[in-house]
């Protein structure tokens, strides 16, 4: 049921609301997945929802089950939240817009309600387990194809080398970029992959950037992460000569 007016949402599978994906092996598996969720404290105005600023455990409770013909039965409910997920619109469309709720219940790994404090009252008597969030966010389970996150994040920061067509073109892009870097700031970037260059396909080394770069240290590892080019500066900082020895499985 899709209520665009922000009412309640009595059953919802996570076909409506994250959309299927193949690899999965069953439905029960995808339920899994996606029920994982993160905490992080979000500042509101409602009094209700009021982010836990003490720092101290999340009340979880285990109500005594009632037979009583109002209570909606759950194996979990989480109340008092911030909870954010993607909605569909329609149930044959891949068109999404993110709602917002302050409660939800599961069971049998399918979320079978989200909705607002006041409706998640009737759904409080009958769950087995009730966690209050005290104000935090509630986000679906992230799921990604290997993506190394924290890198991708820096990446908007620092110099990309990736598709760059030749080491001639690649060290002009670095020579650029140290240009804007303040003396004795770090000169960073990663992407660079000689294999796919079409006029020499060797590694980078500091003989590349030193004559730009002379005073400032510079640190830009491949597209793999597994080996880096370094400029003499950062050599000198680090403390490495022509006497340090190798590091085991490595080379300088």
């Amino acid at each position: 049921m899709y209520d665009h007016g922000g009412g309640l949402i009595k059953t919802i599978k996570p076909s409506h609301l994250f959309g299927r994906r193949s690899g999965y092996s069953s439905l029960k598996h995808s339920v899994l997945m996606l029920a994982l969720f993160s905490f992080a404290s979000v500042q509101t105005s409602s009094a209700e929802n009021k982010p836990n600023q003490s720092g101290g455990p999340l009340t979880i409770e285990r109500p005594s089950l009632s037979n009583h013909s109002s209570c909606e039965v759950s194996d979990l409910l989480l109340h008092n939240a911030r909870i954010h997920t993607p909605i569909k619109r329609a149930p044959d469309t891949s068109d999404y817009e993110i709602a917002s709720y302050e409660a939800l219940a599961i069971k049998d790994g399918v979320f079978i309600f989200v909705g607002s404090a006041a409706e998640a009252k009737a759904w409080k008597c009958g769950a087995s387990k009730v966690m209050d969030l005290q104000g935090s966010a509630v986000f679906p389970g992230f799921t990604d194809s290997h993506q190394h996150l924290e890198g991708v994040g820096r990446r908007t920061k620092t110099l990309s080398l990736f598709g760059i067509p030749s080491l001639k073109a690649t060290v002009s892009r670095i020579r650029e970029w140290s240009e804007q870097i303040p003396e004795g700031g770090w000169v960073m970037g990663r992407g660079w992959i000689e294999r796919e260059w079409r006029d020499e396909q060797r590694f980078l080394t500091r003989w590349d950037v030193d004559s730009f770069t002379e005073s400032k240290p510079l640190y830009m590892p491949r597209a793999d992460g597994v080996s880096a080019l370094v400029n003499s500066k950062a050599l000198a900082l680090a403390g490495i000569n022509r006497d340090t020895l190798d590091p085991e499985g490595g080379r300088f």
